[in-house]
Protein backbone atom coordinates (compact mmCIF):
# COMPACT_ATOMS: atom_id res chain seq x y z
CA UNK A 1 0.00 0.00 0.00
CA UNK A 2 1.10 3.54 -0.73
CA UNK A 3 -0.18 6.83 0.67
CA UNK A 4 0.10 10.11 -1.23
CA UNK A 5 -0.80 13.44 0.37
CA UNK A 6 -1.86 16.25 -1.97
CA UNK A 7 -2.50 19.95 -1.45
CA UNK A 8 -5.47 21.15 -3.51
CA UNK A 9 -6.59 24.75 -4.10
CA UNK A 10 -10.18 25.93 -4.44
CA UNK A 11 -12.25 23.31 -2.63
CA UNK A 12 -14.93 24.98 -0.49
CA UNK A 13 -17.77 22.52 0.13
CA UNK A 14 -18.89 18.90 0.30
CA UNK A 15 -19.68 18.91 -3.42
CA UNK A 16 -16.06 19.86 -4.07
CA UNK A 17 -14.95 16.94 -1.88
CA UNK A 18 -17.23 14.58 -3.79
CA UNK A 19 -15.94 15.77 -7.18
CA UNK A 20 -12.29 15.26 -6.22
CA UNK A 21 -13.00 11.93 -4.50
CA UNK A 22 -14.86 10.63 -7.57
CA UNK A 23 -12.04 11.52 -9.97
CA UNK A 24 -9.28 10.14 -7.75
CA UNK A 25 -11.08 6.88 -6.98
CA UNK A 26 -11.41 6.28 -10.72
CA UNK A 27 -7.60 5.95 -10.97
CA UNK A 28 -6.31 2.37 -11.17
CA UNK A 29 -5.17 1.06 -7.79
CA UNK A 30 -6.75 3.78 -5.63
CA UNK A 31 -8.45 2.19 -2.61
CA UNK A 32 -9.34 5.22 -0.46
CA UNK A 33 -9.50 9.02 -0.60
CA UNK A 34 -9.76 11.21 2.51
CA UNK A 35 -10.18 15.00 2.32
CA UNK A 36 -9.47 17.57 5.02
CA UNK A 37 -11.44 20.51 3.65
CA UNK A 38 -10.02 23.98 4.20
CA UNK A 39 -12.55 26.35 2.57
CA UNK A 40 -10.39 29.39 3.22
CA UNK A 41 -7.20 27.94 1.74
CA UNK A 42 -5.53 24.73 0.65
CA UNK A 43 -7.28 21.41 1.36
CA UNK A 44 -5.34 18.24 2.15
CA UNK A 45 -6.23 15.12 0.16
CA UNK A 46 -4.80 11.76 1.25
CA UNK A 47 -4.93 9.00 -1.34
CA UNK A 48 -4.31 5.36 -0.45
CA UNK A 49 -3.41 3.07 -3.33
CA UNK A 50 -2.08 -0.39 -4.05
CA UNK A 51 1.18 1.15 -5.28
CA UNK A 52 2.75 4.48 -6.24
CA UNK A 53 0.51 6.73 -8.34
CA UNK A 54 1.52 8.35 -11.60
CA UNK A 55 1.86 12.10 -11.01
CA UNK A 56 0.41 12.98 -14.42
CA UNK A 57 -2.69 10.86 -13.77
CA UNK A 58 -3.25 12.45 -10.36
CA UNK A 59 -2.82 15.96 -11.78
CA UNK A 60 -5.26 15.17 -14.59
CA UNK A 61 -7.84 13.81 -12.13
CA UNK A 62 -7.62 16.93 -9.95
CA UNK A 63 -7.90 19.10 -13.05
CA UNK A 64 -10.90 17.11 -14.34
CA UNK A 65 -12.64 17.73 -11.01
CA UNK A 66 -12.09 21.48 -11.53
CA UNK A 67 -9.22 22.21 -9.12
CA UNK A 68 -5.49 22.87 -9.04
CA UNK A 69 -2.72 21.19 -7.12
CA UNK A 70 -1.08 23.68 -4.77
CA UNK A 71 2.30 21.94 -5.21
CA UNK A 72 3.69 19.83 -8.05
CA UNK A 73 3.88 16.05 -7.71
CA UNK A 74 7.27 14.41 -8.07
CA UNK A 75 7.52 11.50 -10.55
CA UNK A 76 7.49 8.96 -7.71
CA UNK A 77 3.97 10.12 -6.85
CA UNK A 78 5.00 12.01 -3.74
CA UNK A 79 4.05 15.69 -3.52
CA UNK A 80 6.72 18.35 -3.51
CA UNK A 81 5.80 20.24 -0.35
CA UNK A 82 6.98 23.69 -1.35
CA UNK A 83 5.63 26.31 1.09
CA UNK A 84 3.01 28.54 -0.51
CA UNK A 85 2.81 32.28 -0.32
CA UNK A 86 -0.36 33.75 1.19
CA UNK A 87 -1.56 34.71 -2.32
CA UNK A 88 -1.10 31.15 -3.61
CA UNK A 89 -3.06 29.70 -0.68
CA UNK A 90 -6.10 31.90 -1.34
CA UNK A 91 -9.09 30.33 -3.11
CA UNK A 92 -9.51 31.35 -6.74
CA UNK A 93 -11.20 34.72 -7.24
CA UNK A 94 -14.12 33.08 -9.03
CA UNK A 95 -14.88 30.69 -6.17
CA UNK A 96 -14.48 26.94 -6.18
CA UNK A 97 -14.49 24.74 -9.25
CA UNK A 98 -17.19 22.22 -8.38
CA UNK A 99 -20.09 24.03 -10.04
CA UNK A 100 -22.47 22.51 -7.53
CA UNK A 101 -22.55 24.87 -4.59
CA UNK A 102 -23.16 28.19 -6.30
CA UNK A 103 -20.10 29.90 -4.85
CA UNK A 104 -18.89 31.02 -8.27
Amino acid sequence: MATTTLSVNGMTCSHCVNAVTKELTSLPGVTDVQVELAPEGVSTVTVTSEGPLQGDAVSAAIDEAGYDLAAPILPQGQPDLIPLTAAEAEPAAGGCGCGGCGCK
